[in-house]
């Protein structure tokens, strides 16, 4: 028996125990995988029903690393969000600082959508730097994505810059040409 089975068997009986059971237990149980799955549960029976691809975005996230004048640039692609996207984005920065790079920029100039989850892993990747001594600086933020931090105040904890050169640049103490930071 998995664990989904058991979970769904759990909550069913828990409902059939109640004073008004419903005559239809539905229970909803993350799945690890890139597809969100919901379960249905009728007494021992689970059924799983995936939900589609929302409006054909890809669910994946790419990163692509470059070093500028011994600094790590990681642009990113797609879409950040609770799951496998934000998870691979920890890791990134986790490997990233733990190798001893301590200067980071985010180049978001390409990321179509970022949730809650995904504005965690930022702040948390922001804390983790810190604590090790690294930074971790963003730039290329769309105009949502600005509002956003600037409505959550969180505009005051990151390092933010239009260009990647700027960003790149504050590193270095001297403002860089475009073509160099985007070598």
């Amino acid at each position: 028996m998995d664990l989904r089975s058991l979970f769904c068997m759990s909550h069913t009986a828990q409902l059939q125990r109640s004073p008004t059971p419903r005559a239809q237990a539905k229970c909803a149980f993350p799945d690890s995988l890139p597809r969100v799955g919901v379960f249905y549960c009728k007494s021992s029976n689970a059924a799983a029903i995936s939900v589609e691809k929302r409006r054909g975005m890809s669910m994946a996230m790419k990163m692509t690393y470059s070093e500028v004048q011994g600094v790590s640039v990681l642009a990113l692609d797609g879409r950040i969000v609770l799951g496998e996207e934000s998870n691979s984005l920890r890791e990134k920065l986790k490997s990233l600082t733990a190798t001893g790079h301590h200067k980071i920029v985010l180049n978001m100039d390409n990321v179509k959508y970022i949730d809650s989850a995904g504005l965690g892993t930022l702040i948390a990747a922001h804390v983790s730097a810190k604590t090790q001594g690294a930074s971790v600086r963003l730039c290329h933020l769309g105009k949502k994505f600005h509002e956003v931090l600037q409505i959550t105040k969180l505009l005051t904890i990151f390092d933010v810059y239009d260009a990647q050169a700027d960003a790149v640049g504050s590193f270095l103490g001297a403002k860089m040409t475009t073509a160099a930071a985007t070598d």
